[in-house]
């Protein structure tokens, strides 16, 4: 329904980034745990007031579903702006920028994190189309273990970030760079490995129908390399004021995994995804290195 999607929107497309903010601005202030908390908080009041809801509620319907999330949302983002204020008082309202100054640059911001999100995704769309529900349930599984050993290195170029655009136009900048790329990377390599070791308890962890996830997470284990390469160098682009040539690099390396599923996953099956994905993240990679070295 119309009113269930406008709670939605509202969650995920203003409360949500609020939160985003508020932890960029904790990492930027040199607050490592109360960034930690931040981003925590709308996640746990969605939680909390999910189970409530459930417990509660005897008619579960979607409409429930997205009510609970909203009033979780606002929960959460209530306590982030409370959290925030005590570590940086109240916001300056008459100090902020003007929406005519921050929507040039913030724009492409914004499509490029959308785009940097989106291609980990539209495989499993194109899947679901093209080869149907029982295939996409084992290979959605697979990449959901294997994204969680990437979340550490997402968290590092969020932490790292506020840290290089300070930085930028010193020789700080650059070594604090190479020391988050070399830390992603040995992390990354020990990640593959225990995602490879791992794969074969798929069928245990999740039943005996993904048993197929097995196959596809031992495909996959290689890719938190690729991925540590791809955004260790993307960040610098973002941090040293490039982020265009990080967009065009990002699309092109979406467009390419689309184009490879569309082009391959009937003839290959499931497989086609993972290739799909390994070739665009090591295209995006090798573009955004080879921009940030033509800086």
């Amino acid at each position: 329904g119309i009113a269930s999607m406008a709670l939605l929107c509202v969650a995920e497309l203003v409360i949500l980034p609020m939160a985003q903010v508020g932890t960029g601005l904790c990492f930027a202030l040199g607050r490592g745990l109360p960034a930690a908390c931040v981003i925590c908080l709308v996640p746990i009041g969605r939680l909390i007031t999910g189970v409530a809801f459930m417990a509660l509620v005897t008619r579960r319907t979607p409409a429930v579903v997205a009510t609970s999330h909203f009033v979780g949302s606002l929960i959460g983002i209530a306590g982030t702006l409370a959290l925030i204020a005590c570590i940086d008082g109240p916001p300056a309202w008459r100090e902020r920028l003007r929406l005519r100054e921050t929507l040039p640059g913030g724009s492409t911001y914004a499509v490029g994190s959308m785009v940097s999100t989106s291609y980990q995704e539209v495989d499993k769309v194109l899947m679901l189309q093209l080869l149907g529900a029982a295939i996409v349930g084992p290979y959605t599984a697979a990449f959901r273990v294997v994204s969680v050993f990437a979340l550490p290195v997402s968290a590092l170029m969020s932490a790292a970030l506020p840290r290089l655009f300070a930085t930028h136009g010193t020789e700080q900048g650059p070594r604090t760079l190479k020391a988050v790329a070399k830390t992603s990377m040995a992390y990354a390599l020990v990640a593959t490995l225990v995602a490879a070791s791992i794969s074969p308890l798929m069928p245990r962890i999740f039943g005996e129908g993904f048993s197929e996830a097995s196959h596809y997470l031992l495909m996959l284990s290689p890719w938190p390399i690729i991925y540590a390469l791809h955004q260790s160098a993307a960040t610098g682009l973002t941090a040293f004021g490039r982020q265009r040539a990080r967009l065009i690099v990002e699309a092109l390396g979406m467009l390419l995994i689309v184009v490879l599923n569309f082009a391959l996953l009937r003839p290959l099956g499931a497989g086609a995804s993972v290739l799909a994905l390994l070739v665009g993240e090591a295209f995006m990679a090798s573009g955004c290195a080879i921009c940030l070295r033509g800086k």
